[in-house]
């Protein structure tokens, strides 16, 4: 239970690190399955708490453990999304992508800001958080050249 508690809370933490830029929409699926997390940590609980009362309304001992079932799954979509946030921020960049992290990096500490060195260790979570400083510290035309 406590390793299922600390991956939605990790994927919740990368939900707000990535980006939400649509350059990156066409490269990363990270930030649909984000729009989507968020859309349905927004509306689901709305849905489960709709089908508890349609079933208590309707007092059919058939549609009440539906309606129930249907409130239990719609809890758990949002679960979905973000086990799988946290899923893709602990995964190891693949070697095209650490090489765009070293040049946006490089820029940015040109620029002032600094990072912390990683060996080699590189994850998505890492890239999130980079790209999410470049986006807001950068100029325009900087960006262009990277999306």
């Amino acid at each position: 239970m406590r390793n299922f508690i600390s991956k939605l809370s990790t994927g919740l933490s990368y939900l707000d690190k990535w980006p939400l830029r649509k350059e990156l929409a066409g490269i990363f699926p990270d930030i649909r399955v984000i729009i989507a997390t968020k859309f349905a940590l927004k509306s689901m609980p709305g849905v489960a708490i709709l089908s508890i009362c349609m079933a208590f309304y309707f007092r059919d001992d058939i549609n009440i453990s539906v309606l129930v079932l249907t409130s239990i799954i719609s809890l758990l979509i949002p679960c979905q999304g973000l086990i799988w946030l946290a899923h893709r921020s602990e995964k190891r960049l693949p070697n095209s992508l650490i090489e765009w992290y070293r040049d946006i990096a490089n820029k940015l500490t040109q620029q002032g800001y600094h990072f912390s060195k990683n060996n080699g260790n590189l994850t998505y979570k890492d890239l999130g958080l980079i790209l999410k400083c470049a986006c807001q510290n950068l100029d325009k035309d900087m960006l262009k050249r990277w999306f």
